[in-house]
Parts: structure tokens; C-alpha cells; sequence
């Protein structure tokens, strides 16, 4: 039986990705080139480990210049 429900393929975007120890540097250039709220972050076989926001990457920066971390 046939539908016409919408999939998550449907709705989703191509996003970037960033290495599980990569340094926040690299993780903010990495959402700048994927244009994404989001990158998926990767362990050393490029399996996806978790998800790294722009909302936390701002926090990780805020918390460097801040001494703390």
C-alpha cells in the first residue's frame, strides 16, 4: 500500500562533518563551509558519533576566551 506521508529523506540536507578530536576551530570552520546549523561528528572509520551545534560551538568559544575549558 502506497503513501504519501512525508519521509525524512524528504526534509533532510547534506551536512558537514567533523572529526571526534578536532579542535573547536576546525568544527566552526567546518558549520561556516556546510552552511548548517549542525555537523555530524565522526570517529577515525567516519561512523557518526554525535552531533556538534553552532549553539555550542559559540558556548565552547565563549568558555576559551573566558579561561574556563
Amino acid at each position: 500500500m502506497a503513501t504519501d506521508a512525508t519521509r525524512a529523506r524528504d526534509l533532510m540536507v547534506r551536512a558537514g562533518t567533523v572529526a571526534f578530536g578536532a579542535p573547536l576551530e576546525e568544527a566552526a570552520r567546518s558549520l561556516e563551509q556546510a552552511d548548517a546549523d549542525a555537523v555530524v561528528v565522526v570517529d577515525e572509520s567516519g561512523r557518526p558519533v554525535g552531533l556538534l551545534t553552532e549553539r555550542e560551538v559559540v558556548l565552547g568559544a565563549e568558555a576559551e576566551a573566558d579561561g574556563v575549558g
